[in-house]
């Protein structure tokens, strides 16, 4: 594994921390990390013993209004309810 696949993978494990914590908030249920793989991302494993892969996925935002937004508004990052529209759109 080359140096870029393993600081990728770091960064991955920090921003799946940031969603478990959330799935575990949001369902009550905690997920358990089994393996770190390429696709799905991760292999984690319910209460229940069943497995579920976990693909990270980075939403953006066309590159002009970003830019826009950065020069004119000061906005730095994402809405959340604009990122769960592309989402949706997206799927």
């Amino acid at each position: 594994m080359s140096d870029q696949e393993i600081g990728k993978k770091i960064v991955e494990g920090t921003k799946l921390e940031s969603f478990l914590e959330a799935y575990e908030w949001v369902t009550g249920h905690a997920l358990r990390v089994i393996e770190a793989n390429e696709n799905p991302d991760f292999i984690c494993e319910r209460p229940d013993g069943s497995r579920v892969g976990v693909e990270l996925t980075k939403v953006t935002r066309d590159k002009n209004l970003m830019f826009a937004e950065n020069v004119l508004d000061r906005k730095y990052e994402i809405d959340p309810y604009e990122a769960a529209d592309i989402i949706h759109y997206l799927r």
